[in-house]
């Protein structure tokens, strides 16, 4: 018994000087690090480098040279489409980004104001688009804009909401708002604009400077507010934002079939009222957003879709045309409304607003000196 004892400790003793014993019982764990040696051929590749943005802002005075991405729901996929996204956008020469999310109240007069668990992008997922916008060496513009897709059942939206006590719904848009400066804050976004187009509320100038009051207290990046075209500025608290922002969808007075020289002419007026706001103010004033869909004489309407409207990818690009030779140099910044993180199967075929993939998409990249 006893020799038979040592001779078994004398074969484990080989075995484990040999390295036999060691391969024996770790071959389970090391498999898989052996046949990644041997299948490295095979390995998947790795990601390509995100595309740089071609001339970043490096002041905040810099010209924005921008595009508004719509993002709506939490896409399991939403990593690999925002990267996709915003390498095109370096690509068009777009310095500057506005991460545009909806949040929601139930109708016109409530005073539910919120984030949808959802349809709005959750924090996390907002945090990476920042993240990566910035490591491509975007400016952000964080948006949250008020969805109209429950306002429109009683032929409200976002700008003729009424809601009712009127505190109480500034009391919940503050604390909203608070939520998203803080995320601002923590991801040094560069721009956050605290509200778009609501008309019926912008006489509230004590409420308004509460709130960007607080915010300034936990935000120390730039503040905005978006504002219709044609009502003028609100005055009332103008003064506490950064600069001025415009949403311009004016009627242009032009032909159906308007050529760009005559849309470009067309703007004058517009401008002119633009060039009056900026004086009044004081304030430097960025276009937050600026577009039309690819259908017959959209122009004359640019604010709204028209269903069912016959398809003309040239009339868009002749308005994208237009409107950069006619704003750019009046203005500090200009973000084509919009993008989104997803890619139309036809783009070709599609008479909304979204350039990409159309002719349009080539006047961006013309108006921030690409091409």
């Amino acid at each position: 018994m006893r020799r038979t004892y040592l001779g078994t400790v004398a074969v484990a003793i080989a075995l484990a000087t040999s390295g036999l014993f060691t391969y024996w019982i770790l071959k389970p764990a090391i498999a898989p690090i052996f046949a990644s040696f041997e299948l490295g051929a095979k390995a998947a590749p790795p990601s390509p480098a995100p595309v740089r943005v071609l001339h970043p802002r490096t002041r905040a005075t810099d010209f924005q040279a921008g595009v508004m991405v719509l993002v709506y729901g939490n896409d399991p996929d939403f990593s690999r489409r925002a990267q996709q996204a915003l390498d095109r956008l370096a690509g068009l020469g777009v310095n500057s980004v506005g991460l545009v999310f909806p949040i929601y109240q139930t109708t016109a007069r409530s005073t539910d104001i919120h984030a949808d668990p959802a349809r709005t992008p959750s924090q996390d997922r907002l945090t990476l688009f920042i993240k990566e916008a910035h490591q491509r060496g975007f400016a952000v513009m964080l948006r949250p804009l008020l969805d109209e897709g429950s306002l429109g059942v009683d032929g409200n939206w976002r700008g003729t909401i009424r809601p009712q006590p009127v505190d109480t719904w500034f009391q919940a848009y503050e604390a909203l708002m608070l939520s998203y400066a803080r995320l601002a804050q923590q991801q040094r976004v560069e721009i956050l604009d605290i509200g778009s187009e609501l008309n019926t509320l912008e006489a509230y100038g004590g409420q308004w400077l509460r709130i960007i009051n607080l915010i300034r207290s936990v935000y120390s990046g730039q503040l905005t507010y978006s504002s219709v075209v044609h009502n003028g500025y609100p005055k009332q608290f103008s003064q506490a934002l950064d600069f001025l922002s415009v949403d311009a969808y004016p009627a242009l007075d032009v032909p159906v079939d308007a050529t760009t020289g005559q849309l470009e002419k067309a703007w004058g007026p517009w401008k002119d009222e633009l060039e009056q706001n900026r004086i009044a103010s004081g304030k430097p004033l960025v276009i937050s957003e600026l577009g039309t869909p690819s259908r017959v004489g959209s122009y004359l309407t640019p604010w709204t879709l028209k269903p069912g409207a016959q398809l003309d990818l040239e009339a868009q690009r002749r308005y994208y045309t237009a409107s950069c030779r006619a704003l750019k140099t009046a203005t500090v910044g200009l973000y084509w409304w919009y993008t989104t993180i997803g890619r139309s199967p036809a783009p070709l075929a599609d008479t909304g607003y979204d350039p990409t993939g159309k002719p349009a998409d080539h006047e961006i990249a013309l108006c921030y000196g690409v091409r």
